[in-house]
């Protein structure tokens, strides 16, 4: 239906949640590569938008599928980290947060010789985390 309705954008970043589905859920060869039923991550991605959900999404399975360094070197691309800066507070900043520290944390154990880069990046997310946590949703009513 979104195709229909000329939602290119839209129906693309569904692709790669229902493609991150079908890996967890093992019907797809590969874990973190985005090829399947879904959706072909080789296939150009236009915007910015769509290019950094793909990101997202990549760091979550890189997360749950114990490949830490992917997740990390994608936690610390400065295009992402501008993209994340200027869409603010959407949802799917914390997850990209939260597998992106992970990652981080999980390559600062194993990796003994860039140690520090990794701790460093990943202290600078968690901060960012428990702010954020702390401000909570300006968009709704606390009780």
């Amino acid at each position: 239906q979104m195709d229909e309705l000329n939602e290119e954008e839209q129906a693309s970043c569904l692709r790669m949640y229902w493609q991150l589905c079908f890996n967890l859920m093992g019907l797809s060869i590969n874990t973190v590569e985005f090829s399947g039923e879904a959706m072909n991550e080789n296939k150009v991605f236009s915007t910015l938008v769509s290019r950094n959900i793909l990101v997202g999404v990549k760091m979550i399975a890189s997360s749950l599928f114990g490949r830490y360094e992917m997740g990390a070197h994608l936690a610390i691309t400065k295009e992402t980290q501008k993209y994340l800066k200027i869409t603010g507070g959407d949802n799917s900043r914390a997850m990209f947060w939260f597998h992106g520290s992970l990652c981080l944390y999980a390559m600062a154990r194993t990796n003994k010789k860039k140690k520090r880069k990794y701790r460093a990046q990943a202290k600078r997310i968690h901060k960012e985390l428990t702010i954020s946590l702390k401000n909570k949703n300006p968009n709704i009513l606390h009780y």
